[in-house]
Order: structure tokens, then sequence, then C-alpha cells
């Protein structure tokens, strides 16, 4: 009977074992994902077992409504219906949907742009808009120093470096290309004069989408494109737009903050064809100014600062274009009765095209 005992003993357990080796295996993986689960396959039962990702968003200040202090530099004037006018436009407008406190410094030369940035940072603004391409280094060396800090450049560097700096970019080889279309169906000379302050990507880019977009419309057009270095100077633009028409051009395209209205004096004093650019600008000559190229540089603030406020700002290069309304056309004002309505149906055509992607200006605003 003991015999019997054991012998049924030993079956069971040869059984038990054979029954466990027909049992999936179990192995552990631990793979990085963006949050903690566990998920179970029954291939061989692996357990996946996954690690949540640093958040690098935590580095980025974080500041509240009640808390804005913004601090915004220009490199010329606030009253150059333009590049400028609409950044400060812009900073009126925070600092009454957030009852934010508000300063700024306008043509701010190069030499001061570090100075200016560190003075504001440490008197404790949290917010520092810096507005054009040339504050781009400064910036970037002074966020450094002054991590709880948010700094913003407009046409800034693609790419700073530091947690706390973003740029803002406008994808104005859109507007640059519309507003050669319009022109190079305005010329009767074909020769049209493009006249920037200075020799930045931010401008000699729309510069070039502008004579693509001529030369789309009038392969015979002519576009000169020349530099007067200043962003103030409003008679050495002049002087530039004039010898411009001297030699035959019948359209002036300034653009050059401060001192663009000279462009567009030259050419209603001589009764030939401009356009402005950076903001609607006929009023400094309402009887030839054909259109103008608008970068909202203002609505571009407002919506940094929404991001900001919301928590979702981060290191980035923000982009906007005619899709957001940023960029686009200002109305033609009183030479509307003056384009031929074909014209202006080809300027909407092609700012469709634009808008469904069916084209895509060749050139971008990378820098």
């Amino acid at each position: 009977m003991k015999k019997t005992f054991i012998m049924i003993m030993a079956l069971v357990m040869v059984v038990g074992l054979a029954l466990t080796a027909c049992q999936p295996q179990t192995v552990v993986q631990t793979v990085e994902v963006e949050k903690t689960v566990v998920v179970e396959k029954e291939v061989e039962k692996t357990v996946v077992v996954e690690v949540e990702k640093p958040d690098t968003s935590a580095d980025v200040p974080k500041v509240a409504p009640g808390e804005l202090r913004i601090a915004l530099l220009l490199d010329g004037p606030i009253n150059d219906q333009g590049w400028n006018q609409g950044a400060y436009d812009g900073l009126a407008a925070v600092k009454t949907k957030y009852l934010a406190d508000t300063a700024y410094s306008e043509s701010v030369a190069r030499a001061d742009m570090e100075a200016a940035f560190t003075d504001y940072a440490a008197r404790g603004y949290n917010v520092i808009f810096a507005h054009g391409f040339e504050f781009s280094d400064a910036a970037e060396k002074v966020a450094g120093q002054f991590p709880d800090t948010i700094f913003v450049v407009t046409h800034g560097k693609s790419g700073l470096s530091g947690d706390n700096i973003a740029t803002i970019q406008y994808e104005e080889e859109q507007l640059g290309f519309l507003l050669g279309v319009l022109a190079g169906q305005m010329t009767k000379s074909n020769k049209i004069a493009a006249i920037g302050g200075y020799e930045i990507p931010p401008i000699a880019i729309p510069f070039k989408a502008f004579e693509i977009g001529a030369k789309e419309v009038n392969p015979d057009v002519n576009v000169s494109i020349s530099w007067i270095d200043t962003w103030t100077d409003i008679a050495k633009m002049k002087e530039a737009a004039n010898a411009a028409i001297a030699t035959g051009a019948d359209l002036v395209f300034p653009v050059a903050s401060g001192a663009s209205p000279g462009g567009l004096y030259a050419a209603d004093e001589a009764g030939v064809w401009g356009i402005g650019y950076s903001g609607d600008q006929y009023v400094f000559a309402p009887k030839v100014t054909l259109s103008s190229g608008i970068v909202d540089t203002g609505l571009s603030i407002e919506l940094i600062v929404d991001e900001i406020v919301n928590g979702t700002f981060k290191h980035n290069d923000y982009w906007y274009g005619l899709k957001e309304n940023v960029v686009r056309l200002a109305p033609y004002h009183d030479t509307a009765d003056k384009i031929p309505q074909e014209v202006k149906d080809s300027v909407d055509e092609w700012t469709q095209k634009i808008l469904s992607g069916e084209y895509e200006v060749p050139i971008k605003m990378e820098f």
C-alpha cells in the first residue's frame, strides 16, 4: 500500500512539471514612452514596463496673468506706420488685455542691445520682446543669465539656444510674391526699384520673392535691389528712390522701417507708383500707394503672450503667415479705381493658390 502511494505521488509530480513547462514564460522589457502603463502580450507573455519621458517644458518660465511685466525693444520709432508701430500696438493690446506692466525702448542701437536686455531683465521684467533680426545674438547671450525671464525675438535667428527663448517668424515670402504680382502688372517702364534698409535675410528674402512674383506675371520686368544702410534716415531713402526714378523706375518699393516714408514721398512727388511694407503706409502718399504688405507684428505678439499666460509657451520658432492673417495685403485705398480689375483678380487668384497649397513660393524665410 505504501509502495502504491509513492508511485501515485511521483506520477502527480511528473504531470505538474510537464504542465508548468507548457506555460508561456514571462519576459520584462523597459521602453521609454510618454506615460507609465503595463501591457501584457500573450505571444510569450511579455510584460512591457513603459517609463515616462521627462517633460522638458517644465524648464520654461511660467508667468501668471497678474504678474506680467513686458518690455519691448525696437530698432526704430514707434510712429513709423509700419514695423515698429505694429509691435508697439501689440504691446498696448496686451497691456489692456492682461493689465500688464509694460515698457519699451525705441531706436535701440546695435551697440546698446545687450545692455538694454540686461537692464529690463534685472529690473524684473519677466517677458522681453526684441523686434528685429539684429537683436538675436544679444538676446541669446543675456537669456542664459536670466533663466526666469522669457525672451522673444521677432525675425530672430532660427534655433536660438535656451529653454526661455523663442523667435517669431513670418511667411513673408508669400507677401513679397503677391506684391510682386501686383507691381509686375502695374509698371509701364518694366523698371521697379526695391530699396531696403540693411541687407539682412528678413528683407532680402521678401525682395527676392517680390522679384519672383513680378516675373511670374511679367517676364520682361527688371527689379533693381539696393540698400541704404539705415532704419531711420528718411532723406537718404528719398534720395535713393529719386535716383532710381531718374533711371526709369516707375514703381518704388521701400522697406527700411522708419526710413521707408522717404521712398513713398519721392514716388508721390514724381508721380510714380509706390508700395508700402510692414504696416498700411498709404497715409504717406495716398495718391500713388497701390497697397502695402502688412506684417501684423502686433497680432503675433498678442498670440505669443496668450501662449505664455496659458502655460503653452515653449522654446520654439513660431511661424505665422497668410493662413493666420498675420501677413496680408492692405486695401487699395485711393488707388483702387486706378488698378484694372483683371490685376485685382490676378492678385486674388494667386492668394488663393498659396492658401490652398496649389502654389508654393520657391523661396523661404529661413535664416
